[in-house]
């Protein structure tokens, strides 16, 4: 019933923060679900399976020349994770980049993304701000139907963070005076930013890398802190989501884009977890509004 095409899924990237929100929704579909890699999408295979909808997060791997004749012949709604409208993804990457503003919105791949988004069913978008930076660019996407989502987690998570939390309060796991630094290889995560900063202010920290998920939501259980300084929009990081919910101050940055956002910034922790757990529900009742949906009696 519903196609998802992605440039990566968790089979691709285990622990990417974009991965594990779109597998969120993948296990919480009523619809009947298959996966598509983004580059794998052909003028055959849309003419093939046209009837189908569809749902695009990271495009970066789709082949342009497809674009047109999805924007004029397919039902489809779009998740964006970041900037596809830049070349670089972020508009901050381009500045580093090319020592000067993004200016991709005026350019062939700014109008092309962006007649891709508007002729979508439905947009989502990770945050408030980051909506914001696409309509600064791009108004006339404010009249589409568009909804701000934030992370997705999956029942898993919820379960996990149950037992956490119980045993924080219970005594069992005793927070030590270490923060956690994510250690990352892309530019975006500013993991050389976070170490120099606790160096400079004689913060004890910890590199957070190569862990499970499980395992790392457990040393954030265990950990005093977090310390995550992006050097660009990072729309709505679930680390710093988690880090939260499980009693770690946080230091963070104007870069942390759902930072401000009342869910967020709340002092009511079961006001963020009851926000989270409804985002599955918000965004399958949103898809269905915009597809043709016959379910069987069974289901």
């Amino acid at each position: 019933q519903i196609i998802f095409v992605n440039d990566f899924f968790v089979e691709d990237i285990p622990a990417g923060g974009g991965e594990l929100s779109t597998e969120a929704l993948i296990k919480s579909s009523p619809l009947k679900l298959a996966k598509v890699h983004s580059k794998q999408v052909t003028l055959e295979l849309l003419r093939d399976y046209q009837q189908l909808n569809r749902i695009f997060f990271n495009i970066a791997n789709l082949d342009p020349n497809v674009i047109p004749t999805i924007a004029s012949n397919i039902n489809y709604s779009v998740v964006n994770y970041d900037y596809s409208f830049c070349k670089y993804r972020l508009i901050e990457l381009h500045k580093e980049a090319e020592k000067k503003e993004c200016d991709c919105a005026n350019e062939f791949i700014g109008k092309l993304i962006s007649t891709f988004v508007y002729q979508a069913s439905s947009i989502w978008f990770m945050s408030e701000k980051q909506s914001e930076i696409w309509f600064e660019r791009f108004p006339f996407l404010r009249e589409k139907n568009w909804t701000v989502l934030s992370s997705i987690f999956d029942e898993s998570f919820f379960v996990k963070f149950g037992e956490l939390k119980k045993k924080l309060n219970d005594g069992e796991i005793k927070k030590n005076n270490k923060h956690l630094v994510l250690g990352s290889n892309s530019w975006i995560k500013g993991t050389n930013n976070a170490i120099a900063y606790c160096q400079q202010n004689n913060i004890e920290y910890e590199v957070l890398s190569s862990l499970s998920y499980e395992k790392t939501l457990e040393k954030l259980a265990e950990s005093a802190g977090l310390v995550y300084l992006p050097l660009g929009g990072d729309t709505c990081p679930r680390l710093v989501i988690e880090a939260k919910l499980l009693g770690c101050d946080l230091v963070i940055n104007q870069f942390v884009q759902h930072a401000d956002e009342e869910w967020f910034s709340t002092n009511d922790a079961q006001d963020t977890v009851s926000y989270l757990y409804m985002a599955r529900h918000r965004f399958w009742n949103g898809i269905k509004n915009v597809i043709e949906y016959n379910p069987s009696l069974s289901g």
